[in-house]
């Protein structure tokens, strides 16, 4: 009847005039439920007008207090949903009141959780984001969030809502990447985050996940600069072990890409000394090969840092012999010894490995590994037979190194192979 004789705002603000609104809104529940009031106002002005006329009588936290004192959150954004969809109701809250101050009542109203298992059961999260950034910025509403409950909390209700994936998806759509990141370590630390990560989506799927996004060495720079590397390692490490980790790097990026950015990250001597902790050499060396040749290892390596240099990390992180051997299981010694020929000298190679095993144990390894007179061929072709004895002359005296030869081949062939 009221509807007939006047239009709803000019009875609203007769009301207003006559009592106060809460007043009002608590005698019409006293007489109708509210669903049935709001169910009816809808069918006699749209609830765009109905809320902007509220909000010119009373502001909107103190409406949205009442009407949590007549019915409760969930019930009332359902019935919202039937009367209109959620993103205009968000977009008309929007021009009302400012998102953080609406999403600060709603948590006053009720608990963060509960709020987006509501809004995931009237719109999807997709859908509820993109309004979002559209009302307020994707920082400003993560940093809302973690005033009203913290982030591990937010992300676990958001993987049950949609998956992981999906959601960075979305965040990539909305802001970049590395700003995401730089805001979640301003609101958890990074090991919480990927610890979080690991029990909501494999971390080989994250990774994968981050490639698609952006690419690997800007992802790897940002873990750098929002954490140091070596606790970026020891956390994956503990996530996943380092093989899985280092075949989806190969899988993401190149093993060439991925040592440098790693040169760039941390000294190369750090990074080794990282690995030799988190899994054996031999291990490590292993997964190498399988991922790039040895050959194109140990080039990367001498472009990162000199090669006595990594000659001598190695024996701190594992003896010479063991290393030698698994170079021979991945390589042949000719070739490796090629290769090295190729990055340093052999009288270099051969001072450095004086200096980190005895010239007699080295020899012994080598003719472990292969025929001493194949060695003494592969020195000829890369260095000539008298500079060869020089050197072991300055490294060992030459009745040591005849007393050796004659335990490794007899000495007729020995002077046969020098002749």
């Amino acid at each position: 009847m009221i509807s007939q004789l006047t239009d709803i705002p000019k009875f609203l603000l007769m009301i207003s005039q006559l009592t106060d609104i809460p007043t009002f809104l608590l005698m019409i529940s006293q007489l109708t439920d509210i669903p049935t009031f709001l169910l009816m106002i809808s069918q006699l002005t749209d609830i765009p007008t109905f809320l902007l006329m509220i909000s010119q009588l009373t502001d909107i936290p103190t409406f949205l207090l009442m009407i949590s004192q007549l019915t409760d959150i969930p019930t009332f954004l359902l019935m919202i949903s039937q009367l209109t969809d959620i993103p205009t109701f968000l977009l008309m809250i929007s021009q009302l009141t400012d998102i953080p101050t609406f999403l600060l009542m709603i948590s006053q109203l009720t608990d963060i959780p509960t709020f987006l298992l509501m809004i995931s059961q009237l719109t999807d999260i997709p859908t509820f984001l993109l309004m979002i950034s559209q009302l307020t910025d994707i920082p400003t509403f993560l940093l809302m969030i973690s005033q009203l409950t913290d982030i591990p909390t937010f992300l676990l209700m958001i993987s049950q809502l949609t998956d992981i994936p999906t959601f960075l998806l979305m965040i990539s759509q909305l802001t970049d990447i590395p700003t995401f990141l730089l805001m979640i370590s301003q609101l958890t630390d990074i090991p919480k985050f990927l610890l979080m990560m690991s029990q909501l989506t494999d971390i080989p799927t994250f990774l994968s996940m981050m490639s698609q996004l952006t690419d690997i060495p800007t992802f790897l720079s940002m873990m750098s600069q929002l954490t140091d590397i070596p606790k970026f390692l020891l956390m994956i490490s503990q996530l996943t072990d380092i093989p899985k980790f280092l075949l989806m790097m190969s899988q993401l990026t190149d093993i060439p890409t991925f040592l440098s950015m790693m040169s760039q990250l941390t000294d190369i001597p750090t990074f080794l000394s990282m690995m030799s902790q988190l899994t054996d050499i031999p291990t490590f060396l292993s997964m190498m090969s399988q991922l790039t040749d040895i050959p194109t290892f140990l080039l990367m390596i001498s472009q990162l840092t000199d090669i006595p240099t990594f000659l001598l990390i190695m024996s701190q992180l594992t003896d010479i012999p063991t290393f030698l051997l698994i170079m021979s299981q991945l390589t042949d010694i000719p070739t490796f010894l090629l290769i090295m020929s190729q990055l340093t000298d052999i009288p270099t190679f051969l001072l450095i490995m004086s200096q980190l095993t005895d010239i007699p144990t080295f020899l012994l390894m080598i003719s472990q590994l292969t025929d001493i007179p194949t060695f003494l061929l592969m020195i000829s072709q890369l260095t000539d037979i008298p500079t060869f004895l020089l050197m072991i002359s300055q490294l060992t005296d030459i009745p040591t190194f005849l007393l050796m030869i004659s335990q490794l081949t007899d000495i007729p062939t020995f002077l046969l192979m020098i002749s």
